[in-house]
């Protein structure tokens, strides 16, 4: 008799601990990414929706974040859109969405911050993200391999990498002959810093196997600037 009392409290604390556990995971990014994103992730806040993430968050007891997360499920955007900001790791909003299959494109606006307010990911492969503005990815020794990018480097030694353009549209994709896909991401060479002058561009190629597992980063060429 006291086993089967037992055995009802165990039942009745793992409810409880589950009741607990639940709402603490769909919050998380761990449950989303096993679902699909879609275009159910596009999001287009008014000025004032922005202006009220300004004024309230940062001053609180949560992450700016965190804060905006809140604010964001309150002002009624749908839980896909509330999953992308939180995957991407920043506030922001999905845009648009390009159906590729099986990797896809999401168009971002990133609007706090202070700079390059664009972004672009490769979606719903392996991993379930790739920022193609991870310029920490694009390493030296991939760009010092090229001869024009060395002739650039040469002429403007403090040369920089910055991203392009991002704007729908901007990132080319093929199909390769092995089912293989290429994403074609261009980025900026400068003098130096952001507003600098630019003295070129590269191209970076996001190359995916044919169940989207991603495979890698390829530079695909360095062009001086006319």
């Amino acid at each position: 008799m006291f086993s089967a009392y037992r055995n009802r409290v165990n039942v009745v604390r793992t409810l409880a601990l589950l009741f607990f556990i639940v709402p603490v995971l769909s919050f998380s990014s761990g449950l989303y990414a096993a679902e699909p994103i879609t275009a159910a992730a596009i999001y287009g806040p008014n000025p004032a929706f922005l202006d009220e993430v300004r004024t309230k968050c940062g001053s609180g007891p949560d992450s700016f974040d965190a804060c905006f997360l809140k604010m964001l499920g309150k002002a009624g955007a749908a839980g896909a859109a509330v999953d992308f900001a939180r995957l991407i790791g920043e506030p922001g909003f999905m845009t648009k969405f390009k159906k590729v299959g099986p990797v896809d494109i999401a168009f971002a606006d990133l609007p706090f911050r202070a700079n390059e307010n664009s972004g672009v990911y490769l979606v719903n492969g392996t991993p379930k993200m790739v920022n193609i503005d991870d310029l920490s990815a694009i390493t030296g020794p991939m760009l010092e391999k090229d001869p024009r990018y060395m002739a650039l480097k040469k002429k403007y030694p403090d040369i920089g990498l910055f991203m392009g353009d991002r704007t729908p549209g901007s990132v080319p994709v093929v199909r390769l002959k092995d089912g293989k896909l290429q994403f074609t991401a261009l980025y900026r060479l400068t003098t130096g810093c952001r507003a600098c002058k630019d003295v070129g561009t590269a191209r970076v190629g996001f190359y995916f196997d044919r169940r989207g597992t991603f495979e890698g980063r390829k530079l695909i060429d360095v062009r001086p600037a006319k």
